[in-house]
């Protein structure tokens, strides 16, 4: 019998893979939008399984606004779904292993997740306003403007920072912690635990005590973490507040 931990695993990644692909489609139905509003064709050649048909252009841009509202709608059915199996798996192992799937929705930088979910309800707003133009401005027309980009509007929010992210950080501050209370520190000397900066593939953590601050590195996958060097510490620009103990015995 399978366990079920690996099954949720399996369908993170494959939750994780069908996510891109929708989100990818609505940025390029969008984008099809607009170069028909802007654009001089009668007629657009369009693919129905194996021929082609001509369609014309009101009938070619209702087809890629459906398409572009359409996968919005399933793309935000999609992350919740992410974030449900991410719940349910509590195992941080496995949630890190799931995400290391090659996508834009699990990469820390924040360009190419935000561009092709935002890009979209911009690319349309812009197309309606060329086809319409000032007939845009009313109620009934403000009310469909917003229909069609609250959906887009929910995947920004939802995906301002990458999927897994916060388990990747949760997992660092317990790894770290874990490691500073078995080698001795008292839990009340710990004044605080937490990221403060993250790299492809590793996470620094900065642990404030009663007697100054130490930085560690935490690798994304497995247990591995090491205390960084005052060099180290100097290479990533950031600082360091020298411990009480330390200037105690340089001052003596």
């Amino acid at each position: 019998m399978p366990d079920p931990k690996e099954v949720l695993a399996e369908n993170l990644a494959e939750t994780l893979r069908h996510l891109q692909r929708y989100i990818v489609t609505g940025f390029a139905a969008s984008v099809f939008f607009l170069l028909l509003s802007v654009g001089t064709l009668v007629n657009v050649r369009a693919s129905v399984g194996p021929t082609e048909i001509l369609v014309d252009k009101p009938t070619a841009m209702a087809l890629a606004l459906a398409a572009y509202w359409v996968v919005g709608m399933l793309a935000n059915f999609f992350v919740s779904r992410v974030n449900t199996i991410i719940t349910l798996l509590r195992d941080d192992e496995l949630v890190m292993a799931a995400v290391m799937f090659p996508s834009i929705l699990t990469t820390r930088p924040h360009g190419a997740r935000i561009g092709l979910t935002a890009l979209p309800l911009l690319f349309v707003v812009i197309g309606l306003a060329v086809i319409f133009g000032e007939k845009l401005i009313g109620f009934g027309s403000l009310f469909g403007v917003v229909v069609l980009v609250v959906p887009y509007l929910h995947l920004v929010y939802d995906l301002r920072i990458a999927i897994g992210e916060s388990v990747r950080k949760e997992r660092a501050v317990k790894l770290v912690r874990k490691q500073v209370e078995e080698g001795g520190q008292a839990v009340s000397e710990l004044l605080s635990v937490s990221v403060v900066k993250t790299s492809e593939g590793l996470s620094i953590v900065l642990i404030k005590t009663n007697t100054g601050e130490e930085y560690y590195a935490v690798s994304d996958i497995g247990s591995n973490l090491k205390e960084l060097s005052d060099n180290e510490v100097a290479q990533l620009h950031l600082t360091k507040k020298s411990s009480r103990r330390k200037k105690t015995r340089s001052s003596s």
